[in-house]
């Protein structure tokens, strides 16, 4: 059987979790560990900010594609929903569904500051509960360095680009993880 697991999306303060046993899927991804918002899939406070969740649940897709490094651009001011997210399997990988889902609103302010409120849902014991965070952000070419401050934590993602409406994060294969993709469009 192939493990399922939940990859957080950018921003998130990340923990190492043990994936479970899942289901089959058509991806040639095994044995990966889980980055997840909290240890708990507990809300991390509203003390972080009281943003709502406007964005639909979107399920995470295996992808059968080799990784994609983002290209820069200029990241508009406003609300961002999260609408796809995707794992990279490389050209002879599988696709389908990872077995997670996501919701995901994003709050981009030009002075480099973010609020987030982001959920998780999947049979591991991530119930959908939301947590929220801040911090801030420097762009440098096609590079994002994220600094989460409430609560502090790490994020995987390195490279973005934006066209002023759409912004997809990305995050190369690491520590065990596979190379992911989270695009969110602008409200």
């Amino acid at each position: 059987m192939r493990t399922r697991f939940a990859m957080a999306m950018c921003l998130v303060a990340c923990s190492n979790q043990n994936p479970s046993d899942g289901g089959g899927t058509d991806a040639s991804v095994d044995n990966v560990t889980t980055d997840a918002p909290q240890e708990s899939g507990k809300d991390s406070g509203t003390a972080c900010n009281t943003l709502s969740s406007i964005g639909a649940v979107i399920p995470q897709t295996f992808v059968a594609l080799d990784p994609v490094a983002g290209d820069g651009g200029s990241i508009a001011p406003g609300t961002y929903v999260l609408t796809a997210a995707a794992v990279y399997t490389g050209a002879d990988g599988g696709n389908g569904p990872t077995g997670t889902s996501f919701a995901d609103t994003l709050a981009m302010a030009d002075a480099g500051t973010y609020e987030r409120v982001a959920s998780i849902i999947d049979d591991a014991g991530f119930d959908g509960s939301p947590v929220h965070q801040n911090g801030s952000f420097v762009l440098n070419g096609s590079s994002i360095q994220v600094k989460q401050t409430c609560p502090a934590g790490t994020q995987p993602f390195t490279s973005y680009d934006s066209n002023g409406t759409k912004l997809h994060l990305y995050a190369p294969a690491a520590g065990g993880n596979p190379a992911v993709m989270f695009e969110y469009t602008k409200q």
